[in-house]
C-alpha cells in the first residue's frame, strides 16, 4: 500500500469515527515497556523449543516470533536462521527469493533449493513486521499500562469529601476554621450557640460522602486479571478460573480448552509444515532436533477428575 492510500485509509478512519489520531494514546510510559518484556516472556516461556545444537536461542526467538519468520539456510556447511527481506513472490504471494538481512547471510536464495522459510502465519512471508506476537503483545501491554495508570489516579485522589451547607457566608467562614481545627487535631472544637432566623431553614447540615464510593481500584485490579486472562488465551495458555471460588464444571473445562486450542492451531499446524519442509531439505545436516510447540500444557483441568460423580472438577484450592 502506498503512502498517498494509506494517508486516505487513516482519513477515512477519522470521518467514520470522528475521531484523530492525536486524541486516543496510550500510556508511552515506563510502564508499557515493563508489560511488553513481561508479556513477551510469558510467551517464551508457553513455547516449548528445540533446536539444532549451533543455533542461537535468542536469535531465533526474535527472528522468528518477533517478526513473524525465519528463513534457514546452509552456510558454509551448517545450517543456520537467518532474518530476511523478500525479492520476488510468485501469484499466490509466497516467497520464491529471499535476501538475508544480516551481513553473514547478506546473499540471495531460492525458496526450495537454497533455504526454506518457517512462519507463524502466512502473511508474515513478505510482511516479516506485522504477523508475528509483537503487535499482540504491544496492544495487551498499552492495555494494562492503561489499567495500571487509572489505580494510581483513583488511589491518589480518592478521598473522603465532606460537604457543608450554610446560609451566608459567615456560616462558610465558620464551618471553615471549624473543619480546619478538627483536622489538624483539636480534640474539641466549641461555638457559640446559633440563633435561628426566622428566614433560615435552620442549622447548617454536613454530609460525608464514604471513599469506597467513588473508589474503583479494586475492580480495576480485578479487570486487569481479566485482560490478561485474554491474553493468555490468545497465546493458548490455560487461564481458566484459576480464581473461581465456586466448583469448576466441566462445560467450563471442555469450553476453555477448545479456544485455547483454536487461539494457537495455525502457529502450530504452519510450524509443524515448515519444520517437516527444512528436515526434508537438510536432514542430519540439522545436527540436532528442531521441534516447536505452542500453548504448552494446554489442558485447563485434569481429566480424571472430570469423572467425578458430581460432574464437577476441583478448583485451585482442592475444594470440588
Amino acid at each position: 500500500m502506498s503512502r498517498n492510500a494509506r494517508r486516505e485509509l487513516r482519513k477515512a478512519y477519522e470521518e467514520a469515527y470522528a475521531i484523530k489520531d492525536k486524541e486516543i494514546k496510550a500510556q508511552n510510559t515506563l510502564r508499557v515497556d515493563y508489560y511488553r518484556a513481561y508479556l513477551w516472556r510469558l510467551f517464551a516461556g508457553s513455547v516449548k523449543i528445540e533446536l539444532p545444537k549451533h543455533w542461537s536461542i535468542d536469535y531465533f526467538r526474535w527472528s522468528y516470533f518477533w517478526q513473524g519468520s525465519v528463513g534457514v539456510c546452509e552456510l558454509e556447511g551448517v545450517v543456520v536462521p537467518f532474518a530476511y527481506s523478500v525479492k520476488t513472490l510468485n501469484r499466490w504471494k509466497y516467497p520464491t527469493e529471499v535476501m538475508g538481512s544480516d551481513e553473514v547471510t547478506r546473499n540471495s536464495y531460492k525458496v526450495g533449493e537454497d533455504c526454506e522459510l518457517l512462519y507463524m502465519e502466512a502473511a508474515s512471508l513478505f510482511d516479516p513486521y506485522g504477523c508475528g506476537v509483537h503487535n499482540l503483545i504491544d496492544i495487551y501491554a498499552e492495555k494494562l499500562a492503561n489499567a495500571d495508570a487509572s489505580i494510581d489516579i483513583n488511589m491518589l485522589v480518592s478521598r473522603t469529601p465532606w460537604i457543608f451547607e450554610a446560609e451566608n457566608q459567615a456560616e462558610i467562614d465558620n464551618a471553615k476554621a471549624m473543619f480546619t481545627r478538627i483536622m489538624s487535631g483539636a480534640p474539641a472544637v466549641y461555638l457559640k450557640r446559633r440563633k435561628v432566623d426566622p428566614t433560615s431553614t435552620g442549622a447548617a447540615t454536613i454530609t460525608r460522602m464514604p471513599v469506597k464510593d467513588n473508589f474503583i481500584a479494586v475492580e480495576v485490579q480485578d479487570e486487569k486479571r481479566s485482560i490478561l486472562n485474554e491474553y493468555l488465551t490468545a497465546i493458548g495458555v490455560n487461564n481458566a478460573n484459576t480464581d473461581k471460588r465456586e466448583r469448576l464444571v466441566v462445560d467450563e473445562v471442555n469450553a476453555n480448552n477448545e479456544e485455547l486450542t483454536t487461539a494457537v492451531s495455525l502457529w502450530q499446524d504452519n510450524a509443524d509444515r515448515c519444520i517437516a519442509k527444512i528436515k526434508n531439505m537438510f536432514g542430519e545436516r540439522l545436527d540436532g532436533e528442531l521441534s516447536i510447540k505452542f500453548g504448552g500444557d494446554r489442558r485447563a483441568a485434569r481429566y480424571d477428575d472430570i469423572s467425578r460423580p458430581n460432574g464437577n472438577v476441583p478448583n485451585q484450592n482442592g475444594e470440588n
